[in-house]
């Protein structure tokens, strides 16, 4: 049976301890992931008190990192990419009709993770209400904020305010994942990591039982944020009681991995029936991938370090300075107590974030091998970042154990210079993100510029070459195919489809004397062409111009451009969405 604080102190006070020796045992013993605080009320009172002062400084210094890396451009950014299906379509849908979507989703599992789904349209739904296209972003920075906050909470207790700020601040930096901006991944990708923090929090408390179908959670919205909650509670184990530990916590999770895979063979998901048709192929790619991963994350981080300064305008630098100076001050703006470092606990967060950072990749099956360096799939290493947000963090800490003020000096400044560094390339992603949809508004500008005669069931190829892509994200997508049903208000849209390079994917074939193709090449229906209403464009990777025909080695004749009557007007003198009137502003 657990001991209480009252019963600790009484039993010391017979042994004729001192208040100092009571204090410091008291300490020593505190507990961890296997004392669950079975005298939670008064703990959580001084927690919730301590809460309202040095946490709060800690949520403005993180908050300020989060709006300083990723969003000073948040005017420039637009939508890109994946959006398209999980972002846009739901700006305006009633109440009623997503609450329908939500339900027949946990009813039929999509891709096998209904969160997936359900999260990004409400993220949309509540942040357009809130604010428009910016009250989405603000959504973003609230999960952001909140992620590093977590990892503050969880870290301070074992690594002192000053590492775990830190750690925080490497959440949000570390440039493994370039995806931080991206609105579909801030609503599902990186809420998974949130599930993992309060899961991880919470597992230090009484009510450890709930963390893990909160850690759940994750694997309905992006698996691999679960795995470091398998490892990481592992190193936090009581030595006396190690072995019943981690066995409890093995079938916990053990638990929670069986019922959601069960649950999806049954509801026949492809990815899970892959594993099952093909365990060998899936054993190599997940032991594989736990040296790729962390050696490509290894390297992303080395390029950022060498390409951050380049090609930067002077505020950038500005800000990159300011992080820097949050990192140096922030132990006298928290007030941080001189307290005798614990170094055993210091290197068990640097163990247990190793692990988390290795294990973290034993799941990356769908993109494989994780060697993505930037653009929309390095949220492959999303989960992966966590652990080595910790790892370094509890290295920093361990550093600034020493009593000797110079190596303390030393390793502040090292770490301040570092996250600045990192800020500088965060830059370069948002002025990636910033291009990309310049470069995307300029296209569908010129699009409704050329096409006058559009009509709902107007289908326009384009031939040619694209716009210089950012690497970060890119202009023209598998998406195209969808935004102009988004960007005008009829039942059916219109289609746009860039023959030369997903050409192949349509599958145009003439039969029976007709022309038939998937417009929406990832879905299996097919659609007869009505060759009557087709509009060519031509893109010479700068400006798109309007021609005549389009050769397609599937047909036995060119596709040609219906006929622009002089001074046409536009069919309907309203048929613009909030999209349309959003990627044609000036």
């Amino acid at each position: 049976m657990n001991e209480s604080p009252d019963s600790v102190l009484s039993q010391n006070k017979k042994s004729g301890l001192s208040v100092e020796q009571i204090v410091k045992t008291t300490q020593a013993s505190a507990p961890d992931f296997n004392d669950r605080e079975a005298n939670s009320g008064q703990h959580l009172r001084r927690w919730f008190a301590f809460l309202s002062r040095q946490s709060a400084i800690a949520a403005l210094i993180l908050a300020c990192v989060v709006l300083f890396s990723l969003y000073v451009r948040v005017a420039d950014y637009g939508f890109y990419e994946d959006d398209y299906w999980g972002i846009v379509p739901w700006f305006k849908t009633p109440v009623a009709e997503l609450w329908k979507e939500t339900i027949s989703q946990l009813e039929t599992w999509p891709t096998g993770r209904p969160l997936n789904h359900i999260l990004p349209e409400w993220f949309s739904w509540l942040g357009y209400h809130l604010a428009g296209v910016e009250g989405i972003y603000f959504l973003g920075f609230l999960v952001h904020s909140l992620n590093a906050f977590l990892i503050y909470l969880l870290l301070r207790k074992w690594l002192g305010h000053w590492a775990a700020i830190l750690a925080g601040c490497l959440l949000v930096l570390i440039p493994a994942d370039t995806t931080r901006i991206f609105l579909l991944h801030s609503a599902h990708v990186h809420t998974s990591l949130t599930f993992l923090l309060i899961a991880l929090l919470i597992t230090r408390t009484r009510f450890w039982a709930a963390a893990y179908p909160i850690a759940g959670l994750s694997l309905l919205s992006y698996e691999t944020a679960f795995l470091p909650f398998i490892v990481f509670p592992l190193f936090f184990a009581d030595r006396q009681k190690r072995v019943s530990r981690w066995l409890l916590h093995l079938t916990g999770c053990g638990v929670v991995l069986a019922i959601v895979f069960g649950i999806r063979l049954h509801l026949g998901d492809a990815r899970a029936n892959s594993v099952v048709s093909g365990p060998g192929e899936m054993l190599w790619k997940m032991v594989s991938s736990l040296w790729i991963g962390p050696e490509t994350s290894l390297v992303t981080l080395g390029k950022a370090a060498v390409e951050a300064p380049h090609a930067q305008p002077p505020f950038a630098f500005l800000f990159a300075a300011l992080v820097a100076l949050l990192v140096v001050v922030s132990p006298r703006l928290i007030n941080e107590p001189v307290e005798s470092p614990n170094r055993s606990k210091i290197g068990a967060v640097f163990l247990a974030g190793l692990a988390a950072w290795i294990f973290a990749y034993a799941l990356t099956l769908t993109n494989y091998p994780p060697i993505q360096e930037t653009g929309r799939l390095t949220s492959t290493h999303v989960a992966a970042v966590f652990g080595l947000a910790c790892a370094i963090a509890a290295l920093a800490a361990y550093l600034r154990s020493f009593s000797h003020s110079a190596i303390r000096l030393a390793v502040t400044t090292v770490m301040a210079i570092g996250v600045g560094w990192l800020t500088l390339y965060s830059f370069r992603i948002q002025s990636g993100f910033a291009y990309a949809w310049a470069q995307e508004r300029r296209f569908w500008q010129q699009v409704f510029q050329l096409c006058p005669d559009i009509t709902p069931k107007t289908r326009i190829f384009i031939s040619g070459k694209e716009v210089r892509q950012s690497e970060f994200i890119l202009t023209n997508s598998w998406a195209d195919p969808l935004v102009l049903e988004d960007a005008f208000s009829w039942n059916e849209g219109p289609i746009l489809f860039y023959y030369d390079g997903m050409g192949a994917a349509s599958d145009i074939r003439f039969e029976n004397g007709q022309v038939t193709w998937k417009p929406h090449f990832w879905k299996p229906e097919r659609e007869t062409l009505d060759l009557s209403d087709v509009i060519i464009l031509k893109d010479d990777g700068n400006d798109l111009s309007r021609i005549d025909q389009l050769e397609i080695r599937e047909l036995p004749f060119p596709l040609q451009t219906k006929k622009l009557a002089e001074s046409q007007p536009h069919p309907s003198p309203t048929p613009l969405t909030d999209l349309g009137r959003f990627l044609l502003k000036r």
